[in-house]
């Protein structure tokens, strides 16, 4: 009886062992069929949300990412940044890796545009770039992304009509993108943001 039960053991454990290994080549072959994350984005989407608490819904969400929480987190913190970078006429040449929550804070005041103050390369895990915006007064404004490598527009653009802080995402592949900021019908506008 004894020798029959440790056969029925054995017996069980040899099953559980083949499905467990069955398991893991399934997964295995499944883990190697996926399409790497930056072959995925072949065409930009974007996201726009308005108004704080619609972003903070959003984020909590998990719909928005968000950036550092030592970062700027509301309209009165992104109204009073230090640390800003520059944005100038010029496309930028520079790069910034915004993985880790490496985010980059932006103030602007144009009737005309600027371009980013960098040449920025999207968190790999999520493929996207993000701006938070507070405008300084209701206006127009357009946020063109460009891919670095060639220069050509990456999607349509933002045409922005805004009087509240602002949350606009874009998914990209892997690489680096610049964004111009422009005044929609070339009135004075000014603001400040976040990019992440």
């Amino acid at each position: 009886m004894i020798k029959l039960r440790n056969k029925s053991r054995i017996g069980g454990n040899i099953i559980i062992a083949l499905l467990m290994f069955s398991i893991l080549v399934s997964f295995n072959s499944y883990a190697d069929s996926i399409t790497p994350m930056e072959n995925s984005v072949k065409m930009p989407y974007a996201i726009v949300v308005t108004g704080e608490e619609n972003i903070a819904a959003y984020k909590e969400a998990g719909i928005i990412r968000s950036y550092d929480s030592k970062d700027i987190s509301n309209k009165k913190e992104i109204s009073n940044l230090t640390d800003i970078g520059p944005l100038g006429t010029s496309i930028p040449t520079t790069n910034w890796n915004l993985a880790n929550g490496n985010s980059r804070r932006l103030k602007y005041s144009m009737s005309s545009y600027v371009y980013s103050d960098y040449r920025y390369a999207p968190d790999p895990i999520y493929l996207d770039i993000w701006h938070e915006i507070v405008p300084d007064q209701a206006q127009d404004l357009k946020i063109q992304c460009y891919k670095a490598s060639d220069n050509s527009p990456w999607g349509d653009g933002f045409d922005l009509d805004i009087d509240d802080v602002i949350a606009v995402g874009i998914s990209t592949p892997l690489g680096h993108y610049y964004f111009k900021y422009s005044s929609t019908y070339g009135n004075r506008i000014s603001g400040s943001g976040v990019v992440y």
